[in-house]
């Protein structure tokens, strides 16, 4: 009897069942190149200044390595050893270590990708410094994450391996570590100190992998929580929530605000250390069940690529929401997240081919969102579409047109528009461009008017320039009673030429103000208001009225009245000397010849009307009246009367 199928298991072995050619079952063989028949254990050590791996199979021997160029031995006993290159505390490193076909039996190291050419995949390793991975605190061989690549065609209890792939697909979709037992994370108020505890379970990655029971009280087993996102330093290492301060974006928490934590683990290899992992939130709540809803997103559930990409070895734990007061850090709730993951959440967290993807759930409202194709996926974009439909641009974006020269941007307090080098900026209204700027210049369109001021009721108030305003004719249309100018400076301006300077023509005739180095004729009455001075050379000559129908003409020591170019009358401190009418010398005292009084005396001083004769009471000596009469004037509506005698 034959049959089709070309191999069957009889009691454990395998024998075949009709005829096979070897191209065929080489051809199976394909399946199995880049793998060992066995299963093995890549470990790490540390003597404080050096990283080592060491590779060997598990229970001891040689490994076989399965290539396309056939099966090769590699020599695990003793174990082979790699050095790996360490990252820092805040800045870990990656090591991927592998043997490659065309160099079987030698391990190789790189810390950037997985070789392109045929491999065998041994460990994928995340480390810090390596005075850390030998710390006594932490405990020895402490690496981030470390993950054996075991694909070996059968575990020792003879299940293949294709069971294990399909038990691990089945149950978490490929994505990170998946939860299976135990591993439920809690926290402890101890006085001020709030501890954190992993219970022990098992974890797959491709198989299932013991957890450790992990404690960080530092009264007890004191294992290390990373806190990944520290402001002041990624992976900081801290042991008691209340160590914590700020929040992710390095804002200090306050006093009597909610916040919420997020725990992970990490299932590294079995029987080798495996850390925890906390997300400080972006924000904090004023509530506690604003926190625990965690209504605005604020909580970061997502792991990192190094522990859910490049690994299978994180899954999330828990999530503490904590009260933050002046002492302590007080735990209010705690939320079980085993089992989830941040895509089956649909809150965010990193996945293989997409990373860090941030679900509608965990938007902010009103976020517009943004697609990064497989480096972050979908994400708020900073833009926020208010429920007015108001764009908010966040700051130091901008909105670009074509190139990146010509956009609209804006700055806190600033609102910026650029084109590009030798293009307008046009203001355009009903589709008409109207105005534009032009390398500087602010410029019209079409030959346009640009009015800058009254425009219905709007009316512009004031404008400052730090510059000259140049144009070819200023005009002001504001109605007589304002003002159209005003002026701070007192600098002559020597090219400024008005019709009208306070109200009058400037000229040499007529109603005008004359200049100041040329005659000036007046037909109008030139009128001088009251105790009004028409100062003369100096401030000691002048004429003034004090009071109505008074003239007073002041000189400072000599008043002389001419006429026709001839002086007529002298008037000085010591008399008046009248010229052809009287002579001087009769009139002063102090130069009369004979000697008499030098002056002329009358005794009716009440006249009866102007006929009447003035009568002479005394004549300086040697001289006699001739005659004598009474001259009359009229000034306004005074009458003055004075004697004239001739001796």
């Amino acid at each position: 009897m034959t049959s089709d199928i070309p191999w069957v298991a009889t009691h454990g072995r395998s024998k075949f069942v009709g005829e096979i050619s070897g191209e065929r079952l080489l051809a199976h063989m394909q399946f199995f190149n880049g793998t060992f028949l066995e299963f093995f254990d890549a470990l790490i050590t540390s003597d404080g200044a050096v990283i080592t791996m060491t590779v060997e199979q598990s229970g001891g021997g040689d490994l076989i390595e399965n290539f396309s160029t056939g099966q090769t031995r590699f020599a695990s006993t003793p174990a082979a050893t790699i050095a790996i290159t360490p990252g820092t505390d805040p800045a870990p490193q990656l090591n991927f270590v592998y043997i490659l076909q065309s160099a079987p039996g030698v391990l190789v190291k790189d810390t950037s990708d997985w070789p392109a050419d045929e491999h065998i995949r041994v460990c994928i390793c995340f480390v810090p410094s390596a005075s850390l991975v030998n710390t006594g605190a932490a405990g020895n061989n402490f690496a981030f994450m470390i993950q054996n690549i075991n694909e070996e065609a059968a575990t020792a209890n003879g299940q293949g391996h294709l069971s294990h792939i399909m038990d691990r697909l089945r149950h978490g979709g490929g994505v990170g570590g998946v939860w299976h037992t135990g591993c439920l994370g809690t926290a402890t108020q101890d006085g001020n100190d709030l501890w954190v505890d992993i219970a022990a379970g098992t974890v797959a990655q491709i198989h299932h992998h013991d957890f450790p029971a992990l404690d960080s009280d530092t009264a007890g087993a004191g294992d290390p929580i990373l806190v990944v996102n520290d402001p002041d330093g990624a992976y900081r290492i801290i042991h008691s929530l209340n160590e914590i301060t700020k929040l992710s974006t390095g804002v200090a928490i306050g006093n009597n605000k909610f916040v919420k934590f997020v725990l992970s683990g990490v299932a590294n290899k079995t029987g080798t250390v495996s850390p925890m992992l906390l997300k400080l939130p972006s924000n904090q709540y004023n509530t506690q069940a604003d926190a625990e809803t965690d209504v605005e997103g604020f909580a970061d559930f997502s792991i990192p690529d190094e522990f859910i990409i490049q690994s299978s070895t994180g899954f999330l734990d828990a999530a503490f929401v904590c009260k933050h007061t002046a002492t302590a850090m007080e735990l209010q709730s705690t939320v079980d997240l085993r089992g989830q993951s941040p895509v089956t959440m649909g809150i965010g967290g990193s996945v293989a081919g997409g990373g860090n993807v941030t679900a509608a759930a965990n938007l902010t409202d009103n976020a517009l969102i943004r697609g990064d194709g497989g480096a972050k996926g979908i994400q708020d974009s900073g833009w926020l579409l208010d429920d007015n439909d108001d764009l908010l641009c966040p700051v130091g974006a901008a909105l670009f047109f074509g190139d990146a020269d010509t956009n609209i941007g804006a700055t806190t307090g600033n609102l910026g528009f650029g084109v590009a080098a030798g293009k307008n900026y046009v203001f355009a209204v009903g589709g008409t461009a109207q105005v534009a700027i032009l390398d500087g210049a602010f410029l019209p369109t079409f030959n346009n008017d640009i009015d800058i001021g009254i425009v219905g009721t709007n009316e512009c108030k004031d404008g400052f320039f730090a510059g000259g305003v140049f144009a070819s004719v200023f005009t002001s249309d504001v109605v007589t009673g304002t003002s159209p100018y005003a002026c701070a400076s007192e600098t002559k301006n020597t090219n400024l030429h008005a019709d009208l300077l306070d109200g009058s023509h400037v000229g040499t005739s007529g109603a005008a103000i004359g200049l100041l180095d040329a005659a000036v004729t007046r037909s109008g009455v030139l009128t001088f208001g009251t105790n009004t001075k028409l100062q003369l050379r100096d401030s000691a000559n002048y004429l003034q009225s004090l009071a109505a129908n008074l003239l007073t003409v002041n000189a400072g020591t000599i008043l002389s009245l001419s006429l026709g170019g001839t002086s007529k009358a002298v008037l000085t401190s010591t008399g008046l000397d009248v010229m052809n009418v009287l002579r001087a010398e009769s009139l002063r005292a102090d130069s009369d010849a004979g000697g008499g009084a030098g002056t002329i005396e009358y005794t009716n001083t009440t006249l009866a009307n102007d006929s009447t004769t003035p009568t002479l009471s005394r004549l300086p000596t040697g001289y006699a009246a001739a005659s004598a009469q009474w001259v009359a004037m009229n000034i306004g509506a005074t009458r003055y009367v004075w004697p004239v005698w001739t001796i």
